[in-house]
């Protein structure tokens, strides 16, 4: 009977602190749950999706295109400067107004998704292609983004350059 009690006891004890023990873990998960949905980050989830057709050479055959993605605290300088200026000197040509820059490159028919938090400091995502024939696409892009918020967009990569699908 004494075996027993102390058994029933450690029952007790193991019960009353497994059931504190989920009940702080449950409400720690709460609270970074909360967190996540009051972030004050702006995020972006982008699919990029390269078709079949893009970067043809002279024979029409497709090819991969290399992209960048741009954070920008303001779009004025990318819009203004030509691909080669940016492309060869980003840093140099877009000065201050440049947060961050990553490189990908994309073969035809690739689909990829990026999922970032924008630095404080961007207000901007910009896309720079570098196609073969940067005289007959759209070879570069600023995003609409809406701040503090999650923004899901497709880009579409193709033989007309960089293009912003429908909202998905």
């Amino acid at each position: 009977m004494i075996n027993s009690t102390s058994t029933d006891s450690k029952v007790t004890l193991f019960r009353g602190g497994l059931l504190r023990l989920l009940l702080v873990s449950g409400l720690l998960w709460l609270a970074s749950g909360c967190s996540y949905f009051m972030s004050d980050l702006t995020k972006v989830d982008m699919r990029i999706v390269t078709g079949g057709d893009v970067n043809p050479d002279d024979t029409g055959r497709p090819s991969p295109v290399v992209v960048r993605v741009i954070e920008l605290k303001s779009p004025s300088g990318f819009e203004s400067s030509d691909f080669f200026a940016l492309y060869q000197s980003e840093a140099q040509t877009l000065g201050s107004d440049m947060v961050a820059s990553e490189e990908f490159e994309f073969k035809p028919g690739d689909v990829q998704d990026l999922k970032f938090a924008l630095n404080p400091d961007s207000n901007y995502v910009a896309i720079l292609a570098a196609y073969r024939h940067l005289d007959k696409v759209n070879w570069r892009m600023v995003l609409p983004l809406k701040t503090k918020e999650k923004n899901e967009l497709t880009v579409l990569l193709n033989r007309r350059g960089i293009e912003l699908a429908t909202p998905r």
